[in-house]
């Protein structure tokens, strides 16, 4: 501790800091461990978060069993109901396609930024 330099053990470092204009080294070796547990704390609780967000992405072929459904009822049907829902079942198609599509993007998105945190 430097000479001169005041430190109650019921100040805050804040106010140490305020008091002093420095804080003492003991001051600075608990914030250092605190920080660091915290951090560790957040990256871990982050982690727990990218996981549970991986799990909510549909499976690739969430839609293929509707499809297949609308397209038996389809084949009953003659003229132009079977056609516009023929056109509904190639659209449910496109839709799947897409969100299939997004769903990968996310999940590597999300796979980099649990790489990022696994890095301490």
């Amino acid at each position: 501790m430097n000479a001169g330099h005041i430190h109650f053990s019921s100040m805050t470092p804040r106010e140490e800091f305020r008091l002093n204009g420095t804080l003492c080294e003991q001051t600075i070796e608990a914030l250092i461990v605190q920080h660091e547990d915290e951090s560790g704390l957040q990256i871990e609780s982050a982690k727990v978060y990218v996981k549970e967000a991986k799990g909510c992405f549909p499976e690739e072929d969430f839609l293929t069993s509707v499809r297949s459904e609308i397209r038996t009822i389809a084949n009953r049907l003659r003229g132009r109901n079977k056609d516009e829902l023929l056109e509904l079942v190639e659209q449910l198609g496109n839709i799947e396609s897409t969100i299939n599509q997004q769903s990968e993007y996310g999940s590597d998105e999300l796979k980099k930024a649990l790489e990022c945190l696994a890095v301490e």
